[in-house]
């Protein structure tokens, strides 16, 4: 007679509930985490308004070099499944809808970048414009 944990269907049962259980250890963690940072950047900033300080400015993120790495990524790997579907005649019917949500996903992480990308143009359009039109003061 084994024990209830030797049993191979106890096992297969415990590794999906354990791993589940890690990855939500790690996101609570993270989230803690982020919400102290956010918090004691909060209280800085508060006692150095209470003391006067003027705050530093907050430094830009960095734009990415290849912003169109992933959607590439997502958009070949979802048309490689498309193409196993269709050439490969013993490829079940969810490869295809695997290979359209990961095409797909990929399209709208592409059309995504065009409108942030779009977006910063017209953003510095305008700004120029705006610059341009203000009335000069006279000194």
């Amino acid at each position: 007679m084994t024990g209830v944990l030797g049993t191979t269907a106890v096992i297969g049962v415990m590794i999906p509930i354990v791993a589940m259980v890690i990855g939500l250890i790690i996101v609570i963690y993270v989230v803690n985490n982020n919400y102290r940072i956010k918090l004691l950047q909060h209280q800085q900033q508060m006692k150095a308004i209470e003391q006067g300080i003027a705050l530093p400015a907050e430094p830009e993120k960095p734009k990415p070099v290849y912003p169109f790495t992933w959607p590439f990524v997502f958009l070949g790997f979802g048309l490689a499944l498309i193409l196993l579907y269709v050439f490969d005649h013993h490829a079940d019917f969810e490869t295809l809808g695997f290979g359209l949500v990961i095409f797909f996903v990929g399209a709208g992480l592409f059309a995504s970048r065009f409108y942030g990308v779009k977006r910063e143009k017209l953003d510095s359009q305008l700004n120029s414009i705006a610059s341009s039109a203000s009335p000069k003061s006279k000194s």
